[in-house]
């Protein structure tokens, strides 16, 4: 949810930039839109400000938001929240009447209780909670067209500090997670720790929270769509293809990098479709700002795209670290297999060691037409793999590499469609990618010597 600036900006320039924002997020997905704005009765007319106190918000909203109509007023600090009409929706979006708002640490949150839910079938789990699909109701008790998604935790230590990520970053970089809409309050759960969240009851519980349900992707991660076709082995992609995702991928961690947020988890099965093709991030249960005061947190994430300086205690900065699990998120697209194995830290480890001291990488095959941009795709991944932090690749230099240059700015203003997108309700390639993703790719396969011979 987006917060209420404590200074009060120019009206029609805050509710203009809260719009563009949750327009960028929504990215043709079914999304709930809100704005919050402090309504002050001492505002006075100025060159900043037009407004006088006289004057309803509501009308210095554009006639090209017309579509938001409607005024309340709720909550005892008095904050004026501007609500769509769903009779006017933009195409593509739908804002669900659902929900209620509080207050935590001086900003308004969405929270949602069993009343506004009914849950539906589960679509996902993992180590950190399960995701069920969902669908709202109004007050009324009137049950919304349309689906969304809720992700339920035990460990509310973990689920409160995922929600408060969400929350900034819905604000700071939309267009790098999947949509946001609220959490979730629920009775008698059962927690393994004591949670400190702001409850809008003493009998309710912090147990979730809501987002958009990402209709056409089902909650599979980027590579099992792009890589595991009918029959076969898991397959390269051509590198066109590979890189296209690539600096997709990198720019929405870009977006929290600009903010000063790691992830901390970056995987395959943490990259999301959205329907339009270009990738979002999920599960923010190891997001943290990168401030010295959270150098000391251990880091939980996935042990086989982990950066190895997360395994030796390292005291430092965690943004390189995500850029390593960039990097073995594009060894697996470029080659079709993970470049380190093992079912412990320790193998991991000893795998990652191997790999980079003896330089086991993957030898491109003669056969293989499109060598040469593997080879530079190859070199890219090189630089990011690199075990010393301060020497791997930043993004200065990043965005300078020659495999990624040329396209960079295309892909970022999203000037080309993405490999794949939805049209008429299913997955197809996009404009100029079809002849890309049927291309038969060589199969790849990780030899690693035994180097004790």
């Amino acid at each position: 949810m987006t917060s209420v600036s404590q200074s009060l900006l120019d009206p029609l320039a805050s509710i203009e930039e809260l719009v563009h924002q949750d327009m960028a997020a929504g990215q043709g997905a079914r999304f709930l839109f809100d704005i919050l704005y402090t309504k002050d009765r001492n505002l006075a007319a100025s060159p900043t400000n037009p407004l006088p106190p006289s004057i309803s918000l509501i009308n210095a909203i554009p006639s090209r938001y017309s579509w938001i109509q409607k005024a309340r007023y709720k909550d005892p600090c008095n904050k004026c929240m501007l609500v769509p009409d769903a009779s006017r929706n933009p195409p593509g979006l739908d804002f669900p009447h659902s929900g209620s708002y509080m207050h935590v640490d001086g900003s308004i949150v969405r929270y949602f209780t069993p009343n506004d839910v009914v849950l539906l079938a589960e679509i996902g789990y993992g180590a950190n909670g399960h995701i069920s699909s969902c669908r709202l109701r109004t007050s009324e008790g009137v049950t919304i067209r349309g689906l969304w998604a809720v992700k339920r935790m035990k460990n509310t230590e973990v689920l409160e500090r995922e929600c408060r990520t969400m929350e900034a970053l819905r604000r700071l970089a939309p267009e790098s997670m999947v949509p946001y809409l609220g959490r979730y309050y629920e009775e008698n759960v059962s927690f393994t720790t004591t949670s400190t969240s702001c409850s809008p009851n003493p009998g309710l519980n912090l147990s979730g929270y809501l987002m958009v349900y990402m209709e056409y992707s089902d909650f599979f991660d980027l590579l099992c769509r792009l890589q595991e076709p009918s029959n076969g082995p898991r397959r390269a992609l051509h590198p066109h293809v590979a890189r296209w995702y690539a600096i997709d991928i990198l720019n929405r961690l870009y977006g929290l990098h600009v903010n000063s947020y790691y992830h901390g988890d970056v995987k395959s099965e943490n990259l999301m479709m959205a329907v339009d093709g270009h990738i979002v991030f999920a599960d923010f249960g190891e997001t943290r700002k990168d401030i010295p005061e959270n150098w000391n947190v251990p880091n939980l994430g996935t042990l086989t795209t982990q950066a190895p300086e997360l395994y030796e205690n390292w005291k430092g900065p965690r943004r390189p670290s995500d850029l390593w699990s960039v990097g073995v998120i594009i060894f697996d697209m470029l080659f079709g297999y993970m470049p380190f194995e093992g079912r412990s830290i320790n193998e991991v480890y000893d795998s990652m060691h191997e790999v980079i001291d003896y330089e086991l990488w993957p030898t491109i095959m003669d056969g293989d037409i499109f060598g040469k941009e593997r080879e530079l795709g190859l070199d890219f991944v090189k630089r990011l793999l690199v075990p010393t932090v301060f020497n791997r690749m930043w993004w200065p230099e990043l965005r300078t590499h020659p495999w990624v240059k040329d396209e960079w700015k295309t892909i970022s203003e999203k000037q080309r469609e993405a490999p794949m997108i939805i049209r008429r309700g299913t997955w197809e390639p996009g404009m100029g990618w079809a002849s890309l993703l049927k291309t038969e790719q060589p199969v790849y396969s990780s030899v690693i010597p035994d180097l004790d011979l």
